[in-house]
């Protein structure tokens, strides 16, 4: 019989259709990953480092290494939806299990409200009241479309995201190729790290870039052969991103000697090259870029909520799947209804901070719960992927996730720890309404 975080799994528990494989698995993945931050990032990195700077995507690319494996492994022995709630709870209890997966929820409305405002300033090229006045109109049409999406099945839903994928990808992939041809490369000739260069501050700022690959691990009872198409879908995604925005930065900053003091750096560089026609397809590309991002996040915050109710930390209103589409759609909407309401109060840079945070309170737990599964989640017909080195591992995994946290600016900790304060609320809450019902039933 399946274990579903540690409980048998019974015949009642509704079904949900398996029908992503391990390209759609990556596409989501890779979509999840590059939003619109490459889109910006580049400038920053270049003001703070220079030609430098590639050396701060090896190493956030490296850190975020070493917490991918371990959800690769994590994935390999629990194959049902929650991610790294469903992998925490069993070994580290319900209380832990539920503030990690609450802080997974928080990340993807947060994502959401910050990537459609984020939306709302890219449409404003094109459709400047977009920007100002009818913002709020361009917000929710993006929510409406991406709660449509993912409503009607996620068959459709992975049709939608791995064409934005593809979107998104092709016009960053030209811009490299080409842009490659024209770089100045006297611009690095020394890439050597400065005495007292802020690697630590530019690292952290793209560690927050290269996130949103855990997406991916949260549906996977509609992943086909999860326990084998998982962990090659999230090493192959950040592998893939990781060069790909070493790619990006490399011709950027060599094709574009005033990168550092532009507010979009790619869609200037692009311009500088080619005119504004190249700089209005980057800005298209941005567009698609978020769309595409957000239809992940709407895939995989919903399932969280799912997850929850299944295990009654809250209401069954929120397990149940629509009879035609196979999809929550209750937890979808929901989940819709929050994000909206955040992202008309909050703007991008508000919703941003508390996304990271959530992020990396997730991390630490599902890496430090790694250890545990290894001695209570075994299947010998089915062996899971089994990480060299012991505990080594997910002990530097911890320690570069509580580096980053520590790294983090005031309003950020304060951010968290209000987070961390309505998670524990809920819990309360919801074990107090257990005892309830539980002494109606005595």
């Amino acid at each position: 019989m399946a274990i579903h975080s540690g409980v048998p799994i019974t015949e009642a528990r509704p079904k949900l259709v398996r029908a992503m494989g391990l390209l759609d698995l990556t596409a989501a993945g890779i979509n999840g990953v590059i939003g619109a931050g490459i889109f910006l990032i580049p400038a920053d990195i270049s003001r703070l480092l220079g030609p430098a700077g590639i050396w701060a995507y090896l190493f956030a690319g490296f850190a975020i290494a070493l917490i991918v494996l371990c959800f690769a492994e994590a994935a390999s022995r629990i194959q049902v939806t929650g991610g790294p709630y469903a992998y925490t709870r069993p070994v580290l209890g319900r209380f832990i299990g539920f503030q990690v997966g609450w802080m997974t929820w928080l990340a993807r409305i947060t994502g959401l409200a910050a990537l459609s405002n984020g939306f709302s300033t890219y449409l404003g090229y094109f459709w400047p009241p977009a920007a100002g006045s009818q913002k709020m109109i361009a917000i929710t049409l993006l929510m409406a479309f991406v709660t449509v999406m993912n409503v009607v099945g996620v068959n459709y839903g992975k049709t939608v995201v791995n064409a934005l994928t593809i979107s998104k990808v092709l016009p960053l992939a030209l811009f490299v190729i080409a842009g490659f041809w024209f770089v100045d490369w006297r611009r690095y000739q020394s890439t050597a790290l400065s005495a007292g260069a802020p690697l630590g501050e530019a690292t952290l700022l793209l560690v927050f870039a290269l996130t949103g690959w855990e997406i991916i691990a949260i549906p996977a009872e509609e992943i086909k052969e999860p326990r084998r198409t998982l962990p090659k879908a999230l090493l192959f995604t950040i592998c893939f991103v990781t060069l790909f925005y070493v790619l990006i930065q490399l011709v950027a900053y060599g094709v574009f000697p005033g990168i550092e003091n532009s507010r979009t750096p790619i869609a200037s560089a692009a311009e500088r090259l080619y005119g504004t026609t190249a700089g209005s397809g980057i800005t298209l590309a941005a567009l698609l870029s978020i769309t595409g991002t957000c239809g992940g996040l709407m895939l995989a915050g919903p399932r969280m909520l799912y997850a929850f109710a299944l295990e009654g930390e809250i209401p069954k209103l929120f397990a149940r799947v629509h009879q035609t589409f196979r999809t929550p759609h209750v937890s979808i909407l929901f989940t819709a209804c929050c994000a909206l309401a955040l992202a008309y109060v909050g703007n991008f840079a508000q919703m941003g901070r508390l996304a990271a945070v959530a992020r990396l309170v997730s991390y630490v737990g599902v890496c430090a719960a790694l250890p545990l599964l290894r001695r209570r989640i075994t299947d010998p017909d089915a062996p899971p992927l089994l990480l060299p080195g012991g505990w080594t591992l997910p002990v530097a995994a911890v320690a570069c996730s509580i580096w980053l946290i520590a790294n983090m600016q005031y309003q950020q900790f304060v951010l968290g720890l209000i987070a961390a304060a309505l998670g524990i609320t809920l819990y309360l809450a919801g074990r107090s309404q257990r005892r309830v019902i539980e002494g109606r039933r005595d």
